[in-house]
């Protein structure tokens, strides 16, 4: 019998890493390939439990009783994305043990819309503060946490990506908690949700409330995105933009109408250096101000001092109400973003409109029509950018648009 012919170690690897490749891997196949032989299974592992998704007691107790047959399957997880739920049980608090013995943990999610941080155990309250601390985790999440404590992600040394979303309450450092300043966490990307502002606000140490000063430095920030429902949210975002020297990537999305007053001047300070793409996102919620919130105004005063490559504009206008299809803003934009000089280095622009009927409302499709290219003159004739201008109408309760329509000027 002919003996048999087995493929070298680091090609079975690289068959392994195809399957998993891609947003999606091909879990089905994992599983198959990790009960083919024992040298198959480190390998599958590897992607099988890289990342963790627990949203339920159901799944977390399962995975508590898979951690106690195979502790080592925690080096394989890198990324653990936990929501808890009343009660707290004894198996949450032993994944968190074994994780923090054996895992290398990468990105944490975590998600708590009814506990509340005092209400958790202390075993696993310090379990969660030094998980997040371990100098392997460079992306935290934290939605809708109610009381989270604030002054422990200072000695996150290592975070470079924060996301703050949902109904999110932290607590400020107390009189007598020391803010760790050795190394506060140096962000490279920060998301902040519009219920999130009072967080940030801690984090920033905002008008110098809280004597250690800052939680987290922002100055360094490459990428930042903000969603924006009021004034004084926008006002915080100023605040930050000024202090940011490296900023590349900036996106803006307006929830309810708020005037962005204020946006350029910070933007003109440090970040006209280095903002390389801007992107805006507008809520049309009534007919009675501009759709675009002053933004053509704010982004002149950038005019020909920017190095901004990119623009992408996206309206959202809600069933039952009407966008300004007569405002100036359109023509201001299209004359702002193609006058020579203004943005020296820009060659793309995106603009993508989105409609939403309201039940029992049918004159929105007439609206559809009256936004189109000729809102645009000079950016459809223009041969130095590219223009993409899309939109899509969508009728109450559907899924698909029953509307669309797209133009560019170099297609």
């Amino acid at each position: 019998m002919e003996p048999s012919t087995t493929l070298p170690f680091d090609i079975l690897a690289s068959i392994i890493d195809l399957f998993a490749g891609g947003d999606v891997g091909d879990i089905k196949s994992l599983q198959c390939l990790s009960q083919a032989c024992k040298f198959m299974v480190p390998l599958c592992r590897k992607h099988l439990f890289s990342t963790i998704y627990l949203p339920g007691k159901w799944k977390s107790e399962r995975f508590s009783d898979l951690l106690s047959k195979n502790p080592d399957i925690a080096r394989y997880v890198r990324s653990l994305n936990y929501i808890f739920q009343k009660p707290i049980s004894d198996h949450e608090l032993h994944i968190f043990d074994v994780l923090k013995e054996g895992s290398s943990l990468q990105s944490i999610e975590l998600q708590s819309e009814i506990v509340h941080w005092n209400d958790f155990p202390e075993s696993i309250q310090s379990s969660l503060l030094f998980l997040i601390q371990l100098p392997t985790v460079t992306q935290l999440n934290i939605r809708s946490f109610k009381g989270f404590p604030a002054t422990p992600l200072s000695r996150c040394s290592n975070l470079i990506n924060l996301r703050l979303h949902g109904w999110l309450q932290i607590a400020p450092p107390q009189v007598n908690q020391v803010t760790s300043r050795s190394k506060i966490p140096t962000l490279i990307s920060l998301s902040v949700g519009a219920k999130a502002y009072d967080c940030l606000s801690v984090l920033m140490n905002s008008a110098g409330r809280y004597s250690g000063g800052p939680i987290v430095d922002v100055s360094r920030l490459q990428r930042a995105s903000f969603t924006v429902d009021s004034p004084g949210n926008m006002g915080l975002v100023i605040e930050l933009i000024k202090v940011t020297t490296r900023l590349e990537f900036f996106s803006l999305a307006l929830d309810k109408p708020a005037e962005v007053t204020g946006l350029g001047a910070s933007l003109a300070i440090n970040a006209y250096r280095t903002l390389k793409f801007l992107e805006l996102s507008v809520d049309i919620v009534a007919d009675d101000y501009d759709p675009l919130c002053g933004l053509t105004h704010e982004l002149r005063l950038l005019s020909g001092n920017n190095i901004v490559e990119q623009f992408e504009l996206l309206v959202v206008v809600r069933g039952g109400v009407s966008c300004r299809n007569e405002s100036e803003d359109w023509s201001t934009f299209d004359s702002l973003l193609t006058e020579s000089g203004v943005f020296p280095v820009l060659h793309r622009v995106l603009v993508n409109i989105l409609w939403f009927s309201e039940c029992q409302i049918m004159d929105d499709h007439d609206r559809w029509e009256n936004l189109k290219e000729d809102k645009f003159p000079r950016l459809m004739e223009s041969k130095a950018l590219e223009f993409d201008l899309s939109a899509e109408g969508y009728e109450c309760c559907g899924f698909d648009p029953v509307y669309v329509y797209a133009r560019s000027n170099y297609k």
